[in-house]
């Protein structure tokens, strides 16, 4: 975790979820996709929720990352849901972390997972009133395709992870 203490009792604002490119796919005009949710807690001010994984492995990676910009130079599409009340940077990290677990999460075989790892998290935002609460129907969607710079969107299979967690530990 690389999170300034400042910003963990800093508001959020708004949830932005964000298709980044992960690089060109070869002999194509499409792009590898990652999908990763910021936290906006000021005007150039965010902290980045990123489940990644390591390349051939499938162990999931939380990344937690304050960043003084709100929008990656990676960034093809994104979407914005306000907060609705009033909650911090530590309380998304007691809820996601703590409580839910959400770190403990295995991608799917190549890399997938991310989209569901993401829809997840929004679903539990929106299930506490922390954003509207059909934020999850609404991006829901979007999730369904692949995102270039250089041509349309092209539809994509929802590719599920596995949350790891089990409350019988």
């Amino acid at each position: 975790m690389n999170v300034k203490p400042e910003d963990w009792a800093a508001q959020v604002l708004k949830v932005r979820v964000v298709c980044h490119t992960a690089g060109r796919v070869p002999n194509t005009r499409a792009s590898d996709n990652h999908w990763s949710i910021f936290f906006i807690i000021g005007e150039n001010k965010s902290v980045q929720y990123n489940m990644t994984a390591e390349a051939g492995y499938i162990d999931g990676n939380l990344e937690v990352t304050s960043y003084g910009y709100v929008e990656s130079r990676s960034t093809l599409r994104y979407w914005d849901f306000e907060a609705i009340s009033f909650f911090t940077i530590s309380m998304v990290h007691n809820l996601l972390v703590t409580q839910r677990r959400f770190d403990q999460y295995d991608m799917s075989g190549g890399g997938s997972g991310c989209r569901w790892w993401v829809y997840n998290v929004i679903l539990v935002l929106a299930s506490v009133r922390w954003i509207r609460p059909d934020a999850a129907a609404s991006l829901w969607p979007h999730l369904l395709f692949k995102y270039s710079s250089l041509q349309d969107r092209t539809p994509l299979s929802m590719v599920q992870g596995t949350f790891t967690f089990s409350a019988a530990h």
